[in-house]
């Protein structure tokens, strides 16, 4: 007879019982409710504040940014903080840290391109002091290096998780093959196709998120070097990090199955939205439920959420390289 734990899951294989992920690890009462509040209800409430009072505040997409990485970082600080002193033996080695870091290590990052960008003579727009060029690419590589830095801190401090991944890949292939290609088929389907024809009807356009990615394409000089950079931040790099921290970590710190896919769903789509784009945080929620279900489903197990992030978001890209108006 199936448990609570065990139900609407997949059936348990050796790597399975050899790495079990703990769905219990904390207090879904007390660390649960803490991550949810700090990381997501917080940031939420803020960004819809932001959202409805930017006119009288006379609040641009780049102020309205800043604001919410600020608030963002303190949000996550404080509640890293009280998750520490509540939690200090296992904060590190459950991975709990990473989730509080992640604010912290993005800031610092891109913080540090800007300085360098400012600095360096040429790399901004004399006009309006955004980035052009190289500008661009070099803010995205200082972003891929804190990201970098973390999934390196990451692997390290988690136990059992690389192994857990490589024993994954080399016994249940079969198994990967079969839950990547139609997940990702779904999510496909559902948060791009779906979710763009409803989105096209209400008239929400792209999402910032997507546009400030794009934008640097339209540079011919540079623009062969922004593609291997952008390739290397959303399909080699970013989908792993994001899953380490918007799965592995917010499973682990919610503990709650129920709550944590609900906080996963949410969480991501907070992530996508840093300018405060919430008219498009729609498709990033779906997503991140999708994802949540997939790591739920394969018990804990990262690599499957992993290569549906990976593969969906090579498909979105190839996408939007063969668009006509990707270098206009």
């Amino acid at each position: 007879m199936q448990n609570k734990t065990d139900r609407f899951q997949l059936k348990p294989t050796k790597v399975d019982e050899k790495y079990q992920f703990n769905f219990h690890t904390f207090n879904p009462k007390v660390e649960g409710v803490l991550v949810l509040f700090s990381l997501v209800v917080l940031p939420l409430i803020s960004i819809i504040f932001l959202n409805i009072f930017k006119k009288s505040l006379n609040l641009d997409s780049d102020k309205m940014g800043l604001i919410i990485n600020i608030l963002t970082l303190i949000f996550s600080t404080i509640g890293g903080i009280i998750f520490w002193r509540l939690r200090p033996t296992n904060f590190v080695s459950s991975g709990a840290i990473i989730l509080f870091l992640f604010p912290l290590i993005l800031f610092i990052s891109s913080i540090a391109g800007i300085v360098f960008i400012t600095v360096v003579p040429g790399l901004l727009d004399k006009t309006t002091s955004k980035p052009i060029g190289w500008g661009a690419i070099i803010l995205t590589l200082f972003q891929i290096l804190g990201e970098v830095l973390l999934m390196i801190f990451a692997f390290k401090k988690i136990t059992d998780l690389k192994a857990k991944m490589i024993a994954t890949l080399k016994e249940d292939k079969l198994r990967v093959l079969l839950v990547v290609s139609i997940f990702t088929l779904l999510m496909f389907l559902i948060a791009s196709v779906l979710y763009g024809i409803i989105a096209a009807k209400l008239g929400l356009g792209e999402s910032q998120n997507q546009q400030a990615l794009v934008e640097p394409l339209k540079d011919p000089k540079t623009r062969i070097a922004y593609i291997f950079v952008l390739i290397v931040l959303t399909i080699i790099i970013g989908p792993l990090l994001e899953e380490l921290i918007a799965r592995q970590a917010i499973f682990t710190t919610v503990s709650s199955r129920w709550l944590s896919i609900i906080t996963s769903a949410l969480f991501f789509g907070i992530m996508h939205i840093g300018s405060g784009d919430i008219a498009n945080i729609g498709s990033y929620v779906i997503g991140g439920l999708i994802l949540a279900v997939v790591f739920d489903i394969t018990r804990g197990n990262i690599t499957y959420s992993w290569l549906v992030h990976t593969l969906y978001n090579t498909i979105i890209l190839i996408i939007v390289l063969a668009s006509k108006d990707a270098f206009k």
